[in-house]
């Protein structure tokens, strides 16, 4: 993950800015203008070019808990998705 190691301590600021799956919901469906499907979510969480999660990742294992800083989404988003913050909040 950029800019973290396992063994760094988090902040609690950090903490406070954790993105889970329905938050990725949005920020991925934030250009449609509505939430994208989990599976989506999924499919995108998966590639290795994605942040590795802060916490509960478990490779091979789906649907289990993960937890993403919401920087290094964002820093996925903008390389990946461009123009993602143009569109209305999801929902």
């Amino acid at each position: 993950m950029a800019g973290h190691d396992h063994d760094d301590c988090v902040t609690r600021a950090e903490l406070r800015d954790l993105v889970g799956i329905a938050e990725l919901r949005e920020l991925l469906g934030r250009r449609r203008g509505r939430i994208v499907d989990r599976s989506f979510v999924d499919e995108i969480a998966d590639k290795r070019s994605f942040p590795e999660p802060l916490i509960g990742y478990q490779p091979g294992v789906r649907r289990y808990v993960r937890l993403w800083l919401r920087s290094d989404v964002e820093r996925w988003l903008d390389r990946h998705r461009p123009g993602w913050r143009e569109g209305p909040p999801a929902g």
